[in-house]
């Protein structure tokens, strides 16, 4: 076996970089495809394994430095012990090369045959020194599952430790001791021999299997699955990621949307409540009152159905007043509102009177009616006379419209015209005759 270093023709101290263009000046010179047409195709096949084999032990740092420590014992093929090969048969530095394989299939000089009978031959010498037939998981072939067999082999023995005794690198004879303290050192000292081969060749198998497992080409292609499925694992979880925040951002786009549609509705219903409020104080503002009824009125048009109510006019009999004089007052009022110009409707044909449903008025409601419009009357007659010998007692003015005062004892209820002898239940009726006949208010006294 040649030295790596002497196949690339370089230094051990060589740099990286240096090693790099010294392997693709070789490459480029052995190579299969390269060499020239007077040359042998085979030989210059070998030639260049041996410098690609070289390389990959020589770039890898790890590697490079393991090759450095034990490159005497791989040179020599030995471990370095002095032993026999009947003791120890087995030589695993010549297994750190790539020459001992011939391709990659199960045939008897292939990379799965050639290891495969190394491995099974150090765990048959593991198992008889433990006496018993515990088999280490079997590094298989080129057909192996990748996933199970390969792995399982490739754990059990990069953590492999020998059973074996190594009894063979003992110096001493402890049978020749003369006593028994010479005996007990000489069992340290071949202890110490044991221990140190048991570990030095542990070591030496663990780096194999490092060394095989990195040229493994079913490793590389599980590791190269693993890759891909752990790349499709990353794409599906950042696919779901994405549609999550898609989804997020749809709701969120959704919820500010309605907050902007719920604030706009919430603005636009303050407003219509402003308004309804504007007009409901409008309303409460408008208020009419009748000072005879106490009772208050929210339009014109109320007022004039309540002073044609017969509760009205019963208030009005109850008071001593004319509710005829009331009924001509609402007619000058309808007159009046009515436009001079205004064409002439066509009458339409008078509603034949519905029979009432109200009772018949009997003889005793009669004559108390009679009777209380007579007392009416009366009370009328008496105020009549009490304000026209009043204002011919009172002195005229020059410049103002005669005026006549009320006197103390009339009802405060009435509103009489000044010029005139009509009364009005409310002063509002009482201002609009004024206004309409050019009368004068009474002064009312207090």
């Amino acid at each position: 076996m040649r030295c790596h270093y002497d196949v690339l023709g370089v230094a051990r101290d060589i740099t990286a970089a240096d090693l790099r263009k010294a392997f693709f000046k070789l490459a480029l010179k052995w190579h299969p495809d390269k060499i020239k047409a007077d040359q042998d195709v085979e030989e210059a096949t070998q030639i260049f394994q041996e410098i690609q084999s070289a390389y990959e032990v020589l770039s890898d740092p790890q590697e490079r430095q393991w090759y450095d420590d034990h490159r005497e014992q791989i040179l020599r093929g030995d471990d370095g012990t002095d032993h026999t090969t009947e003791e120890d048969p087995l030589d695993i530095m010549r297994y750190f090369s790539t020459t001992v394989y011939k391709g990659f299939k199960d045939d008897a000089g292939g990379f799965y045959a050639i290891y495969r009978a190394l491995f099974e031959q150090i765990d048959a010498l593991d198992m008889e020194a433990r006496g018993d037939k515990r088999a280490a998981p079997s590094f298989g072939g080129a057909s192996a599952d990748a996933a199970t067999d390969v792995m399982a082999f490739y754990n059990y023995w990069r953590a492999y430790s020998t059973d074996r005794s190594f009894s063979w690198l003992d110096t001493y004879k402890t049978t020749d001791a003369p006593t028994r303290e010479i005996r007990r050192l000489m069992e340290k000292d071949n202890k110490k021999l044991r221990d140190a081969g048991k570990k030095a060749f542990s070591a030496n198998v663990r780096a194999l299997v490092d060394f095989v497992r990195k040229r493994d080409r079913r490793v590389a292609k599980h590791l190269k699955e693993l890759e891909q499925q752990k790349e499709a694992a990353a794409k599906e979880k950042e696919a779901a990621a994405q549609e999550k925040r898609r989804a997020f951002e749809a709701e969120k786009a959704s919820f500010q949307a309605t907050w902007e549609v719920d604030a706009v509705h919430s603005h636009v219903e303050a407003q219509v409540r402003a308004e309804v409020a504007k007009l409901q104080a409008k309303q409460e503002a408008m208020i009419l009152v009748c000072e005879l009824c106490k009772k208050e009125f929210k339009s014109e048009k109320q007022v004039e159905n309540h002073l044609k109510s017969k509760k009205h006019r019963d208030q009005m009999l109850a008071s001593g007043l004319d509710p005829s004089m009331l009924d001509e007052l609402l007619e000058l009022e309808g007159q009046s509102a009515s436009p001079a110009a205004a064409p002439e409707e066509p009458k339409k044909p008078a509603k034949e009177p519905k029979a009432s449903k109200a009772p018949a008025e009997t003889d005793a409601k009669r004559l108390e009616r009679e009777d209380k419009e007579r007392k009416a009357a009366e009370k009328r007659a008496e105020r009549k006379e009490k304000r026209k010998s009043s204002k011919k007692d009172e002195p005229k003015k020059a410049d103002a419209p005669p005026t006549r005062p009320v006197a103390a004892n009339d009802d405060d209820d009435d509103f009489p015209c000044g010029s005139c002898s009509m009364v009005f239940p409310t002063l509002k009726m009482l201002q609009k005759h004024t206004k309409k006949e050019g009368h004068t208010e009474p002064v009312r006294r207090k």
